[in-house]
């Protein structure tokens, strides 16, 4: 009774921070206990963050969740209690690429009210708007590269390791810079 009184209130407070719509009823939606006197988690006790899964897989995860595990959509879930600090990084590189495809959505819709809840999209419609939004993002990826085979297939790991060797107009993604002084005893 505690347990779900508690689930109900941590449900309540992520309900008031993002808006989650009809469509998608979290009567699907499972937690698990993972027997750490925290609360209820939002992922079992062994699952770990995706790796090695094509942009397009992880953004049907990040919007839509896993309905065959039970996992509620991947934004929904609490970095720092649902992922294991092991796939810190590993979230933190998928949240940048999908923040990076979020940026392109967001330029192609003027004004920014238009712009449609993704989560609230059917996934026919969220793979239309998707497949119009990697279009771009490959495109200003691989703006000078000549070969472009098999770019429908690479992962979000490899589309973030490119967003931070290239740079990529600064609107679209950071560019890593190292910055190295040297101090004048040396």
């Amino acid at each position: 009774m505690i347990m779900e009184l508690i689930d109900a209130n941590r449900n309540a407070s992520i309900a008031a921070s993002v808006t989650v719509p009809l469509e998608h009823s979290s009567t699907w939606w499972k937690t698990w206990n993972w027997h750490d006197g925290l609360l209820m988690h939002f992922v079992p006790k062994d699952w770990s963050f995706p790796t090695g899964i094509t942009i397009k897989n992880l953004w049907d995860l990040w919007y839509h969740g896993n309905r065959s595990e039970g996992i509620r959509p991947y934004r929904l879930i609490n970095k720092k209690l649902d992922v294991r600090k092991k796939d810190y990084m590993i979230y933190s590189r998928a949240t940048v690429v999908l923040k990076v495809l979020y940026n392109i959505l967001e330029l192609q819709f003027h004004p920014p009210m238009l712009l449609p809840n993704i989560s609230s999209l059917g996934l026919p419609e969220s793979d239309v708007l998707f497949a119009g939004v990697y279009k771009v993002f490959i495109s200003r990826l691989y703006k000078d590269t000549a070969n472009l085979s098999r770019k429908d297939e690479i992962s979000y790991g490899t589309a973030y390791k490119l967003l931070t060797m290239h740079d990529t107009e600064g609107n679209i993604g950071k560019k890593r810079t190292r910055h190295i002084t040297v101090s004048a005893e040396a």
